[in-house]
Parts: structure tokens; sequence; C-alpha cells
């Protein structure tokens, strides 16, 4: 309320000064007992083990929801890869051989032969 208001309360006489004073009591009052809920509600969940007399399996452990300052797609950890000017490490591709059976390469004529010439060497 600024000092206008109330001069203008003030000169509408008593009858409207007593009734914005008791709308203002109301009000405070509710305040008041929004703020002891809150610090009631703010006691209880305050409460776990190491300060009360709660079984340590009743604590909460749940993490608390921070604000998410990132996009959904980035990681929280920071950038992908490594360190900056590190020699960079990797392996060579994979490369599928399908095993060998005697018979398949007894079938291969070249192969055949080769064997051939092994064998009378």
């Amino acid at each position: 309320m600024t000092p206008e208001q109330a001069q203008a309360i003030f000169l509408a006489g008593q009858e409207a000064v007593v009734t914005s004073l008791c709308a203002l009591d109301a009000q405070v009052q509710a305040l008041q007992q929004d703020i002891q809920a809150l610090q009631r509600k703010l006691a209880q969940l305050s409460k776990n083990s190491s300060n009360s007399s709660k079984r340590p399996s009743s604590d909460d452990i749940t993490k608390p929801k921070g604000n998410k300052s990132k996009a959904a797609g980035e990681q929280a950890r920071g950038t992908i890869g490594g360190q900056p000017g590190h020699e960079k490490h990797s392996r060579p591709p994979y490369c599928y051989v399908p095993p060998l059976n005697r018979l398949s390469l007894l079938r291969n004529p070249r192969v055949r032969q080769d064997l051939a010439w092994n064998i009378l060497r």
C-alpha cells in the first residue's frame, strides 16, 4: 500500500480504516499459518538417520533433481573424445575370415597342385 492509498483510507473515515486494518490482519494471519506449515514440512523432510532417531533404511536415497542446463542430446560430463594434444590410439578394423575345411581346399585345383608339388619335393 502506498502512502497516498493510506491517506485516502484515513480520509474516508473511521469505518474504512477499521475495515482495511481487519483485512490486512486476516491476510497477515493466513501468511503466518502458511509459513508455519512450510517450516514443519521442511523440518520433516530434512530429518534423516544422521540427525534423528530414524532408521538408516528410511533415508531418502533419491538424487535431487538439478536444473539441466544442457540440451537432451549432449553429455553432462563434457565433450566426447580424448584430451587435446594426446596421441590417438586405434585398433585395426576387424576382418572376418571364414574357417577353411580340408575338403574345400582339395576341391580347388590350384591348391591341390600346390599340395602335390610340396609333397613331391
